[in-house]
């Protein structure tokens, strides 16, 4: 039962002033809402561009990472190879070694070998002559 100090008539439209001001403070919470609804937006705008920009800042660095890895593993193949290639020419430089001894004593002693050839040849027209 709707009692008439406590309700406004309009053309047959009767509303309890109670309800009234329900309504009119929710009408009023939607207002300061939408006045907000502004600032809450572009503070969402403003997250989600921080939130792409640093996404794109983690796939640079994830990339970056990705590219010196590659380098780093390059590296290491350059590093194994030219090892390889020191002990190659380490055995190659220790072969040159012994096979420089190996003349070194094969000339010695055909020069001692010509030398005393020379001096029997010598000795042998000397001895003939006489």
């Amino acid at each position: 039962m709707i009692q008439h100090y406590s309700a406004d008539c309009q053309d047959k439209i009767c509303i309890d002033k109670i309800k009234a001001v329900k309504i009119a403070l929710q009408l009023d919470s939607f207002n300061l809402i939408k006045s907000k609804e502004v600032f809450y937006i572009n503070y969402i705008d403003t997250c989600n561009a921080l939130t792409s920009e640093q996404a794109q800042i983690i796939k640079d660095q994830t990339f970056l990472i990705d590219s010196q890895s590659e380098k780093t593993s390059l590296l290491n193949e350059k590093y194994i190879d030219s090892q390889s290639i020191i002990k190659v020419a380490e055995y190659s430089l220790e072969l040159e070694k012994k096979k420089s001894k190996r003349l070194k004593t094969k000339y010695t002693v055909s020069l001692v070998g010509g030398g005393v050839l020379t001096i029997g040849l010598t000795t042998a027209l000397l001895l003939l002559l006489l």
